[in-house]
This record gives C-alpha cells, sequence and structure tokens, in this order.
C-alpha cells in the first residue's frame, strides 16, 4: 500500500516528496505479519530466534507457542529443551526467565532464574 493521492487522513501532505522520493513512492508497514521476535538460548547457549503473537514477546506464559517463521504457521520444535530468555527486571530480578519448550513450540515450566 503507498500513499498515491498525496493525502494523509484526508488532509494535503506539506512535502511534495521526502528525501528526494515522491510522496506515491513511499511504502509504510504496520507490524509485519503481526509477528513479535523473541531470541531464546537453549542448551549450549545456543541462540534462535524465534516468533510470538503476543506482545511484548517477554509476557510469554506457560501454553504460549513459539513459532519458526514471521507468518507464525512454522511452530518451532524444541524438543523438550530448556530455554532461557531475557525480560524487563521489573518481573524477574535477573531479568532472566527459564522453562521447557515441547515438541510443538509450548512452553511450560516457566520461571524466574534466580
Amino acid at each position: 500500500m503507498s500513499w498515491t493521492d498525496g493525502l494523509i487522513n484526508n488532509a494535503r501532505l506539506k512535502y511534495a516528496d521526502i528525501n528526494g522520493e515522491p510522496i506515491n513512492n513511499i511504502e509504510f508497514v504496520n507490524n509485519v505479519a503481526g509477528a513479535n521476535q523473541l531470541v531464546i538460548k537453549t542448551a549450549g547457549s545456543v541462540s534462535e530466534i524465534v516468533y510470538t503473537s503476543i506482545t511484548p514477546s517477554y509476557a510469554q506464559g506457560n501454553g504460549s507457542v513459539l513459532f519458526e517463521d514471521v507468518n507464525l504457521n512454522n511452530t518451532f520444535d524444541g524438543g523438550d529443551d530448556l530455554y532461557v530468555y531475557a525480560i524487563p527486571t521489573s518481573i524477574c530480578n535477573s531479568g532472566f526467565v527459564e522453562g521447557n519448550i515441547d515438541a510443538d513450540g509450548e512452553l511450560s515450566n516457566i520461571a524466574c532464574v534466580p
């Protein structure tokens, strides 16, 4: 989707171009595919990028599901791995949570890391 008429909310734009680009060439994106990126560490401290439908990402809970793709079509196969991810220190004093990910990408046994 582009701005092709030079209007935003029915008001004429002040500039005909932005940084040399005509207004009708400017694209805008709002939260691509609705997914939120989350970086987890699994066995051996390997970092992996997964995606979640919950925003903000640190609000994951038992029963939440992680995905391998931004479109949230392919669940992450954790294979009963222990995982850790960073969260705000206002939720856990250490700033980290750990738990388990099963073969269907579902989280369980979530707890603050001491």
